[in-house]
């Protein structure tokens, strides 16, 4: 489907895993696309296998914690492209370490990047998509926001911290006729994503939680996100904001708990049951 024909986006971390996705996704629907990344070589390569020469993809190399990033980001795609109808923030990193071995300038950098930079690019983007009367924004946060690990303090926060300004520009904006939503990934197989849990090798504790207790029995791609933006992005979504998507296999919601080998829920059930009977 075209659902995003003669719309325009912008997709920040678009160089790889899941902005990449994204861009790939909102390529198809028709859409025009401003990439944007700091990892300028990768954002050349990635706009490259893309069709860079095309008129509707164009990519911007920029630091997103800078002050001028937003001007820079927004003139650019209303250089390319007329006016600006998508922004999907999904730029982001994590450090990880328990918060007594955290340093300022580490906090900083986490919040800096997953949810200054995303309210400094809607607050100049967002008011001229309001002018225009019609705006998408996407927000790809965590299912960190919700569910504490261990020593993922400033990435939990940042990504909450997001989901409530995905609230707020949602009840801010919504009667000039802008939606604005956040996606929750559970594990994407993304660079991050490895940078996080390795090699993904199931005997990892880390890995048996995250993964083994969820009822998918395979973990997401980025075209599973993308499926999710290009959906919030369209009409189709047009009576859904304010929300966060769970994308996660249902990691956040439910626990698939293995039978061990050898052994039953069924005959633990059965065995309890005439426990029970037996006492009365």
């Amino acid at each position: 489907m075209k659902r995003l024909n003669g719309r325009s986006a912008i997709v920040t971390g678009a160089a790889r895993g899941i902005g990449r996705g994204i861009v790939e996704r909102f390529l198809a629907e028709g859409a025009s696309v401003l990439m944007v990344d700091i990892l300028s070589d990768e954002l050349e390569k990635t706009a490259r296998e893309l069709g860079a020469s095309d008129s509707n993809l164009q990519s911007l190399a920029v630091d997103l914690t800078a002050v001028d990033a937003p001007t820079k980001i927004r003139e650019t795609a209303e250089k390319a492209f007329g006016r600006i109808d998508i922004l999907v923030n999904n730029a982001g990193i994590g450090i990880t370490g328990k918060i007594g071995d955290f340093t300022d300038a580490q906090w900083d950098k986490v919040l800096g990047v997953n949810v200054t930079a995303p309210f400094r690019i809607a607050r100049e983007i967002v008011p001229k998509m309001a002018d225009q009367g019609f705006g998408r924004v996407v927000n790809i946060t965590s299912f960190a926001a919700t569910a504490g690990q261990r020593e993922d303090t400033a990435y939990a926060v940042s990504k909450a911290g997001l989901e409530a300004l995905t609230r707020s520009i949602a009840v801010d904006y919504g009667r000039a006729g802008i939606t604005c939503n956040a996606i929750a990934p559970g594990v994407i197989v993304t660079p991050l994503s490895e940078a996080v849990l390795g090699d993904l090798d199931p005997r990892l504790p880390i890995v048996q939680v995250v993964i083994g207790n969820r009822p998918a029995p395979f973990n997401g791609a980025p075209s599973d996100i993308a499926a999710a933006a290009a959906f919030l992005a369209s009409d189709d979504a047009r009576y859904v904001t304010g929300h966060v998507i769970p994308v996660d296999g249902g990691a956040g919601t439910v626990r698939y708990v293995p039978d061990p080998d050898g052994v039953s829920m069924k005959r633990f059930v059965e065995e309890d049951l005439r426990s029970i009977g037996s006492r009365g």
